[in-house]
């Protein structure tokens, strides 16, 4: 099973997609980056939150240089 349809399972069976850990990173952040455009594309679709950012300073430097 794809992770995609396994996250597509979880919101189906009433998971919040805009759930986060403890340290407030939510799943929408996590598929996005880890290249998961699949899931991020269905995260979306299923309104979970964009509001929140988690900066990755490897990410960061690669959108400077």
């Amino acid at each position: 099973m794809s992770l995609c349809s396994q996250v597509k399972r979880f919101i189906e069976n009433g998971v919040d997609a805009s759930l986060s850990d403890q340290d407030k990173r939510a799943a929408l952040n996590f598929s996005a980056a880890e290249g998961h455009d699949q899931v991020v594309d269905y995260l979306l679709a299923s309104k979970a939150s964009a509001g929140s950012c988690d900066v990755c300073i490897s990410c960061f430097k690669e959108l400077l240089f």
